[in-house]
């Protein structure tokens, strides 16, 4: 499976990217803790994330070993970002032994002041 990429999260921007580098002809392996997998993205629905570094790392001959993590970063009251989503998927990859890169993309989800 070469030209690989992962990304992590399916909503907006997640389901973006696996759709549009799908179109482009690379294989998109994808994890969502909802379940949610975009269009054209390999069947390939791992329980954990561990499960998707695990196959992405151990049995991709070739894999770029490039995560995208497309997280949703709400915002407080007070305007700054909740970034304790990113952070926890950050630290679950930087467990798994091994080199890779997380590419992080992510759009804040916030509440409208009134």
């Amino acid at each position: 499976m070469k030209n690989s990429i992962a990304v992590i999260g399916q909503g907006f921007v997640g389901g973006s990217l696996t759709t549009v580098f799908a179109e482009r002809g690379f294989s998109v392996l994808v994890y969502d803790k909802a379940g949610k997998v975009s269009p054209g993205a390999h069947d390939y629905r791992p329980d954990s994330l561990k499960n998707l570094v695990n196959f992405a790392e151990g049995s991709v001959e070739g894999f770029s070993k490039v995560y995208f993590v497309c997280l949703p970063t709400p915002m407080y009251e007070d305007g700054s970002a909740d970034l304790s989503i990113v952070e926890g998927v950050l630290s679950e990859l930087s467990a798994v032994p091994g080199e890779r890169i997380a590419v992080v993309k992510s759009t804040e989800i916030g509440r409208a002041h009134v």
